[in-house]
């Protein structure tokens, strides 16, 4: 047997699968029989089509085939004749979704071969005759009937008056020879068989029986000779002891019963497979394998038999004579006489203990986590509908409490991947110790677990993230080190709300949870009902955006520290919402990554980014090594599509490879580092650019930073803002620098806005910049009348400012500090810690009063301003 995943591919098959096809696992694998020089046959010598092969019939149906005679013609030439039934996997009810198939055969070549003489032999059988043919007692034939005709090959008048030996020369022992005309002499009848010549030439098996006439004084007078051609006789005999051997030699458990269901036959397969030897099961009754609870199913079987149906592939259970039960696959069919009448009853049964072991392994592997064991986000939401429906029934409470591992990153980051999987083992276990008993807990993915707890209203919720609380609060001892995971946690409790609704509300109030400082429990209420549904609403707005191109794309131009000339343009995404305005990309982005949505928005901001590179060439606007800068998702970096996705996006425009350049941020690399690393490089070898965005703020790993096909990196704006006066900022900017060009890398500022960072930047060797000092993103009209300026007059981006006269910078639309100040403030009397009052303001969309992305300085110098102001009477505002 084999087993085939949703694609078509083998992913399994065991060693009589590779025996019978005649190839190796490993040529057999993920493989379509027409390309590996292997072929399947219909009965009549056609060629399957590739969508009637079993497995294609069984992922296109979704239903079971069975019974499938086909032809193997295999690599070697070969052919081998096997009996295929196809079966889907399915996850169980209600959702039942196809994720495979398995297909069984056997090989059945000696059986259709014997099948094929039976039928043959049996057509002889029916048109088989007696010649009779009388002679004289010196051979002279004195009478040929038309079987002798017919058996012989002469015609009578051709053979009347001649000598019989002349006519049917028999290749006779001198035995047999001697025992005839003993017995003649004697007056007696011989039967003997022998071979016999016909007029062709050809010989075949007679059964002779001859007859003395004597007169009355006892002289053999005549000599009646009765022949009957047994050569079909001694091969359907021959026939019958092969199919025997074969019945006895099948893998497969063939037992016979009478109408009574009493055993009257049984192989040596059903002696290995039900254990008992034949001499102890002839004579009793077969209801002695069935289990108690299977016997009105077996009777039910043997009901549908005597009435002359076959029941094909019943899968049940029947009992080994050790008192084992054994999975088996029946095939339970009448046995009928000449006339048509059934009057026994034959079953073959398959051990199909290992399938069944399998298919329940490929089930706990659909449902539960392969490193926790816990089950995984689709048992939860099936055992969801089933608790919702449960506690609609009888009127209970349903909660939800969802959990989120507080800075688990910086575990794996600082340990290792290793020992962060030790300590989601550990975790996994606590909470199977914490939750109160018929409560189900799973891991919902990465560092997130869930418990589902079924009549509980929000006291018992409660009750329960306190005790995962205080199990999550004691050290986990990983490799002698002790290590503190705590978690931030979310609930919702149903009714009133919809179970389909639980999850969402639950991951909002865990949310709330960590931007109040973490480590700490949430119930979902009004407020967060209004934040989620807000986020839900704008997450649907962002989809319609997406499919009617409601999205624009806007750019911010990348200049040479050197000499001012445009080197390049980043590609920045803008949202201007029918209802909300200008919705600026830190609140829409991560929407979209919450949602799904990231990989369309990056498809759209390629398309686009590359039909704006083409505008530019076209105009000749472009530098020789220009470029367009795309921000590609975090979660898309290590998606093995993104290749294509890209080419297509640059060939549809006709640009070069090289006018285009994808920023990527170290959080999205070190997701998944090994696979990132193999889609950048394909990319790069492409032509496109790869930089490294916002370099310093996440997990730098100069291993991998080596390894990386990166040619730029980007200093985040974070440590360029303050360099200036903040000797910290300087010395991690000048680190930067020197990294960079310690491995040949080239450089890009972020978040440029005075001429003391762009002297600062430029003493320092900095290549390349961008920042409000020369302007904020531009729609692509404004920056092809900025760079068409710049081309003519020679100078470079036209608004980069003179080094003695700082300009006012020119603000984008939707920035707003006000209501950002008043959140600071609330998170901050709340006890939150400077990067949570940071990352939730980021998460909001707010901006500082300089417009910038807020981060622990910026909020802890803001923190002091804004409370000094309030001593002194000045309006916080």
């Amino acid at each position: 047997m084999l087993v085939r995943d949703a694609a078509g591919s083998i992913v399994s098959l065991n060693p009589a699968a590779q025996r019978i096809l005649g190839a190796t696992k490993e040529q057999l694998s993920g493989a379509v029989p027409a390309d590996d020089g292997w072929r399947l046959v219909h009965p009549d010598g056609r060629l399957f089509d590739s969508a009637d092969y079993p497995g294609t019939v069984v992922a296109r149906t979704g239903e079971a085939v069975e019974g499938v005679l086909m032809g193997v013609q295999r690599v070697d030439g070969s052919l081998v004749w096997m009996e295929c039934n196809c079966h889907p996997l399915r996850t169980p009810a209600p959702e039942e979704a196809l994720f495979g198939a398995v297909t069984s055969f056997r090989d059945v070549t000696a059986r259709r071969a014997a099948e094929e003489a039976n039928r043959f032999q049996a057509a002889l059988l029916e048109a088989v005759g007696q010649a009779v043919i009388a002679s004289q007692p010196t051979g002279e034939i004195l009478y040929w009937n038309r079987q002798a005709e017919a058996m012989y090959g002469w015609a009578a008048g051709e053979v009347l008056g001649r000598n019989i030996v002349d006519v049917t020369p028999a290749v006779q022992s001198v035995e047999q020879a001697e025992e005839l005309m003993r017995a003649l002499g004697e007056g007696q009848s011989w039967t003997g068989d022998f071979l016999v010549r016909r007029r062709d030439g050809s010989t075949f098996a007679a059964l002779v029986t001859d007859t003395p006439v004597l007169d009355h004084e006892g002289r053999v007078t005549a000599i009646i000779g009765v022949s009957t051609d047994i050569t079909e006789r001694l091969q359907a005999d021959d026939a019958m002891r092969r199919l025997s051997a074969i019945v006895a030699s099948s893998g497969d458990a063939i037992v016979g019963k009478d109408l009574d269901g009493t055993i009257v036959s049984w192989n040596r397969a059903a002696e290995q497979l039900y254990g008992y030897p034949e001499d102890e099961v002839i004579g009793r009754g077969v209801s002695m394998l069935a289990p108690p609870d299977r016997r009105d199913e077996l009777a039910a079987v043997l009901s549908d038999v005597r009435a002359g149906r076959t029941v094909t592939r019943l899968e049940t259970q029947r009992r080994h004579r050790t008192g084992a039960l054994i999975d088996v696959a029946l095939t339970v069919s009448p046995v009928r006489d000449a006339y048509g009448s059934v009057i026994g009853i034959s079953a073959i049964a398959r051990d199909i203990s290992d399938l069944c072991e399998m298919q329940r392994a490929l089930e706990h592997q659909a449902l539960h986590d392969a490193l926790t064991g816990l089950p995984n986000r689709r048992f939860i939401d099936q055992r969801l509908q089933q608790a919702a429906e449960t506690s609609r029934r009888h009127d209970a409470p349903l909660a939800i409490v969802l959990l989120d591992l507080d800075n688990f990153k910086n575990i794996n980051d600082a340990a290792g991947h290793q020992t962060g999987d030790a300590v989601l083992v550990e975790v996994a276990q606590r909470l199977r110790e914490t939750i109160r008993p018929g409560d189900t807990v799973a891991r919902f993915g990465g560092d997130e677990f869930v418990v589902l707890c079924e009549r509980a209203d929000e006291a018992a919720a409660l009750r329960v993230a306190d005790r995962v609380l205080e199990a999550l609060a004691e050290p986990i001892e990983v490799d002698d080190r002790s290590i503190y995971v705590g978690a931030s946690v979310g609930i919702a409790v149903s009714p009133p709300v919809e179970a389909e609704e639980l999850l969402r509300f639950a991951d909002a109030a865990m949310y709330d949870a960590k931007a109040r400082g973490r480590a700490r429990a949430v119930v979902f209420d009004k407020a967060l009902a209004q934040t989620a549904d807000e986020r839900w609403q704008l997450s649907n707005d962002l989809r319609q955006a997406l499919e009617e191109d409601g999205l624009e794309l806007w750019f911010q131009p990348i200049v040479d520290l050197a000499n001012g000339e445009l080197l390049g343009l980043e590609a920045l995404c803008r949202w201007n919402h029918p209802t909300l305005g200008m919705v600026p990309p830190d609140r829409f982005v991560p929407v979209a990554e919450e949602t799904g949505l990231s990989s369309a928005l990056d498809k759209w901001v390629l398309r686009q980014a590359c039909a704006a590179a083409r505008e530019l060439l076209d105009n000749g606007l472009f530098a020789e090594k220009g470029h367009v800068a795309i921000n590609i998702s975090a979660r898309n970096v290590a998606d093995l599509e993104l290749e294509a996705i890209v080419r297509e996006a640059v060939e549809a425009a006709g640009i070069p490879f090289r006018a285009i350049a994808l920023e990527v941020t170290e959080t999205g690399v070190m997701a998944e580092p090994e696979q990132a690393c193999e889609v950048l490089a394909n990319l790069q070898k492409l032509g496109v650019t790869i930089s490294l965005d916002d370099f310093g703020t996440g997990y730098s790993s100069l291993t991998y930073l080596r390894r990386l096909p990166v040619s730029t990196i980007k200093i985040d704006r974070s440590f360029i803002s303050d360099m200036v006066t903040d000797p910290d900022d300087l010395a991690i900017v000048v680190s930067i620098i020197d990294l960079a060009k310690s491995v040949n890398l080239g450089l890009i500022a972020e978040g440029i806005e005075s001429t003391e960072q762009l002297t600062l930047l430029r003493r320092l060797g900095c290549e390349a910049a961008q920042g409000w000092l020369w302007s904020g993103a531009l729609p692509l009209e404004e920056v092809l009348g900025n760079v068409a300026v710049g081309h003519e007059t020679g100078n470079g981006w036209p608004q980069a400012l003179p080094t003695d006269a700082p300009r006012r910078r020119r603000r984008e639309p939707g920035v707003t500090t006000e209501h950002g100040l008043t959140r600071l403030l609330q998170l901050h009397r709340e006890g939150a810690s400077l990067t949570t009052i940071a990352a939730a303001l980021n998460r909001d969309g707010f901006r500082t009063p300089r417009g910038q992305r807020w981060h622990s300085v910026s909020v802890a110098r803001t923190v002091a301003d804004l409370v000094q102001s309030s001593a002194s009477g000045t309006a916080a505002r």
